[in-house]
Protein backbone atom coordinates (compact mmCIF):
# COMPACT_ATOMS: atom_id res chain seq x y z
CA UNK A 1 0.00 0.00 0.00
CA UNK A 2 1.31 3.50 -0.83
CA UNK A 3 2.59 5.78 1.86
CA UNK A 4 0.13 8.26 3.40
CA UNK A 5 -0.55 11.38 1.42
CA UNK A 6 1.17 9.93 -1.67
CA UNK A 7 -0.16 11.32 -4.92
CA UNK A 8 -1.43 8.44 -7.05
CA UNK A 9 -3.29 9.74 -10.10
CA UNK A 10 -5.26 12.51 -11.67
CA UNK A 11 -8.76 11.18 -12.37
CA UNK A 12 -10.78 13.63 -14.37
CA UNK A 13 -11.25 16.71 -12.22
CA UNK A 14 -10.52 14.97 -8.95
CA UNK A 15 -7.24 13.98 -7.35
CA UNK A 16 -7.13 10.67 -5.52
CA UNK A 17 -4.81 10.52 -2.51
CA UNK A 18 -4.55 8.33 0.52
CA UNK A 19 -5.61 10.27 3.55
CA UNK A 20 -4.30 7.65 5.91
CA UNK A 21 -3.21 4.04 5.62
CA UNK A 22 -6.77 2.65 5.31
CA UNK A 23 -9.15 4.98 3.53
CA UNK A 24 -8.76 6.83 0.27
CA UNK A 25 -10.17 10.30 -0.01
CA UNK A 26 -10.97 12.49 -3.00
CA UNK A 27 -9.50 15.96 -3.08
CA UNK A 28 -10.65 18.60 -5.52
CA UNK A 29 -7.62 19.85 -7.43
CA UNK A 30 -6.49 23.37 -6.89
CA UNK A 31 -5.21 25.51 -9.68
CA UNK A 32 -1.57 25.06 -8.47
CA UNK A 33 -1.51 21.23 -8.18
CA UNK A 34 -2.53 20.20 -11.70
CA UNK A 35 0.07 22.41 -13.53
CA UNK A 36 2.74 21.20 -11.10
CA UNK A 37 1.89 17.57 -11.90
CA UNK A 38 2.07 18.33 -15.62
CA UNK A 39 5.44 20.08 -15.17
CA UNK A 40 6.73 17.11 -13.22
CA UNK A 41 5.64 14.72 -15.98
CA UNK A 42 7.29 16.93 -18.63
CA UNK A 43 10.49 17.10 -16.59
CA UNK A 44 10.54 13.32 -16.20
CA UNK A 45 10.12 12.78 -19.94
CA UNK A 46 12.93 15.31 -20.62
CA UNK A 47 15.20 13.49 -18.16
CA UNK A 48 14.43 10.18 -19.88
CA UNK A 49 15.24 11.72 -23.27
CA UNK A 50 18.54 13.14 -21.95
CA UNK A 51 19.47 9.79 -20.39
CA UNK A 52 18.82 8.04 -23.71
CA UNK A 53 20.94 10.63 -25.54
CA UNK A 54 23.71 10.23 -22.96
CA UNK A 55 23.64 6.42 -23.37
CA UNK A 56 23.89 6.82 -27.15
CA UNK A 57 26.88 9.18 -26.83
CA UNK A 58 28.60 6.75 -24.45
CA UNK A 59 28.12 3.88 -26.88
CA UNK A 60 29.56 6.00 -29.70
CA UNK A 61 32.57 6.92 -27.55
CA UNK A 62 33.18 3.27 -26.71
CA UNK A 63 33.19 2.20 -30.36
CA UNK A 64 36.59 2.22 -32.10
CA UNK A 65 37.46 5.13 -34.37
CA UNK A 66 37.31 4.45 -38.10
CA UNK A 67 40.72 3.75 -39.64
CA UNK A 68 41.97 6.32 -42.17
CA UNK A 69 41.97 5.24 -45.80
CA UNK A 70 45.58 6.41 -46.21
CA UNK A 71 48.43 5.36 -43.94
CA UNK A 72 49.26 8.22 -41.59
CA UNK A 73 52.69 8.62 -40.05
CA UNK A 74 52.36 8.77 -36.26
CA UNK A 75 53.22 12.04 -34.59
CA UNK A 76 56.21 11.56 -32.33
CA UNK A 77 56.16 13.90 -29.35
CA UNK A 78 59.21 16.04 -28.78
CA UNK A 79 60.42 14.30 -25.65
CA UNK A 80 63.74 12.79 -26.58
CA UNK A 81 66.75 13.57 -28.74
CA UNK A 82 67.93 10.83 -31.08
CA UNK A 83 71.64 10.46 -30.36
CA UNK A 84 74.28 8.82 -32.47
CA UNK A 85 77.61 7.68 -31.03
CA UNK A 86 79.66 7.07 -34.16
CA UNK A 87 80.84 10.33 -35.67
CA UNK A 88 81.64 8.90 -39.13
CA UNK A 89 78.25 7.20 -39.51
CA UNK A 90 76.43 10.31 -38.26
CA UNK A 91 78.39 12.52 -40.69
CA UNK A 92 77.37 10.25 -43.59
CA UNK A 93 73.73 10.33 -42.42
CA UNK A 94 73.81 14.14 -42.16
CA UNK A 95 75.30 14.48 -45.65
CA UNK A 96 72.69 12.14 -47.12
CA UNK A 97 69.80 13.96 -45.36
CA UNK A 98 71.21 17.42 -46.12
CA UNK A 99 71.13 18.33 -42.43
CA UNK A 100 73.88 19.79 -40.28
CA UNK A 101 75.81 17.64 -37.82
CA UNK A 102 75.64 18.72 -34.17
CA UNK A 103 78.47 17.28 -32.07
CA UNK A 104 78.23 17.54 -28.26
CA UNK A 105 81.30 16.99 -26.14
CA UNK A 106 80.59 16.62 -22.43
CA UNK A 107 81.99 14.90 -19.34
CA UNK A 108 80.22 13.22 -16.44
CA UNK A 109 81.87 15.22 -13.64
CA UNK A 110 81.54 18.67 -15.22
CA UNK A 111 78.90 20.97 -13.62
CA UNK A 112 78.15 22.98 -16.81
CA UNK A 113 77.85 19.65 -18.69
CA UNK A 114 75.28 18.40 -16.18
CA UNK A 115 73.26 21.59 -16.70
CA UNK A 116 73.52 21.19 -20.49
CA UNK A 117 72.31 17.58 -20.28
CA UNK A 118 69.33 18.75 -18.18
CA UNK A 119 68.33 21.04 -21.07
CA UNK A 120 68.19 17.99 -23.38
CA UNK A 121 64.88 17.01 -21.72
CA UNK A 122 63.17 20.39 -22.35
CA UNK A 123 60.63 20.08 -25.22
CA UNK A 124 61.69 23.33 -26.93
CA UNK A 125 65.34 22.25 -26.93
CA UNK A 126 64.40 18.77 -28.17
CA UNK A 127 62.50 20.36 -31.09
CA UNK A 128 65.56 22.42 -32.06
CA UNK A 129 67.72 19.28 -32.04
CA UNK A 130 65.43 17.70 -34.66
CA UNK A 131 66.96 20.01 -37.27
CA UNK A 132 70.33 18.31 -36.77
CA UNK A 133 71.93 14.88 -36.78
CA UNK A 134 73.10 14.77 -33.16
CA UNK A 135 76.23 13.01 -31.90
CA UNK A 136 77.61 12.50 -28.41
CA UNK A 137 81.32 12.57 -29.11
CA UNK A 138 83.91 10.37 -27.46
CA UNK A 139 87.16 11.96 -26.16
CA UNK A 140 88.99 10.68 -29.26
CA UNK A 141 86.40 12.21 -31.58
CA UNK A 142 86.59 15.47 -29.61
CA UNK A 143 90.36 15.58 -30.12
CA UNK A 144 89.85 15.19 -33.89
CA UNK A 145 87.60 18.28 -33.80
CA UNK A 146 90.11 20.29 -31.76
CA UNK A 147 87.92 20.48 -28.67
CA UNK A 148 89.94 21.38 -25.55
CA UNK A 149 87.23 22.02 -22.94
CA UNK A 150 83.79 20.81 -22.00
CA UNK A 151 81.02 21.36 -22.67
CA UNK A 152 81.56 22.22 -26.31
CA UNK A 153 79.09 21.98 -29.17
CA UNK A 154 80.34 21.98 -32.75
CA UNK A 155 78.05 22.36 -35.76
CA UNK A 156 79.34 21.01 -39.07
CA UNK A 157 77.96 21.02 -42.58
CA UNK A 158 79.97 18.44 -44.47
CA UNK A 159 83.55 19.06 -43.31
CA UNK A 160 83.00 22.77 -42.77
CA UNK A 161 82.59 24.04 -39.20
CA UNK A 162 79.70 26.50 -39.02
CA UNK A 163 79.52 27.26 -35.32
CA UNK A 164 81.12 26.34 -32.02
CA UNK A 165 79.92 27.25 -28.55
CA UNK A 166 80.71 26.21 -25.00
CA UNK A 167 79.00 26.83 -21.69
CA UNK A 168 75.34 27.86 -21.94
CA UNK A 169 73.95 29.98 -19.13
CA UNK A 170 70.24 29.18 -19.52
CA UNK A 171 67.68 27.31 -21.54
CA UNK A 172 66.95 30.49 -23.53
CA UNK A 173 70.67 30.99 -24.23
CA UNK A 174 70.97 27.39 -25.44
CA UNK A 175 67.89 27.77 -27.67
CA UNK A 176 69.40 30.94 -29.21
CA UNK A 177 72.67 29.09 -29.88
CA UNK A 178 70.81 26.22 -31.56
CA UNK A 179 68.76 28.68 -33.61
CA UNK A 180 71.90 30.51 -34.73
CA UNK A 181 73.52 27.18 -35.67
CA UNK A 182 70.43 26.19 -37.64
CA UNK A 183 70.36 29.53 -39.49
CA UNK A 184 74.08 29.26 -40.26
CA UNK A 185 73.53 25.76 -41.68
CA UNK A 186 70.56 26.96 -43.72
CA UNK A 187 72.65 29.79 -45.17
CA UNK A 188 75.50 27.37 -45.97
CA UNK A 189 73.31 25.09 -48.12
Amino acid sequence: MPTPNALLAVAGASLIAWGDARTPCVIEPTVEIVPAVRQLAAARSRIAALEAENAELKSQAASPLPQPAVAVEPVVPATEITWRTDLATAAAEAAQAGRPLLVHVTQENCAPCVRLRAFWRVPNIVRWHRHFVCVKATPEQAAELGVRSTPTTVVLMGRRELRRFGVVRSEAHYARELQAAYLAAKAAK
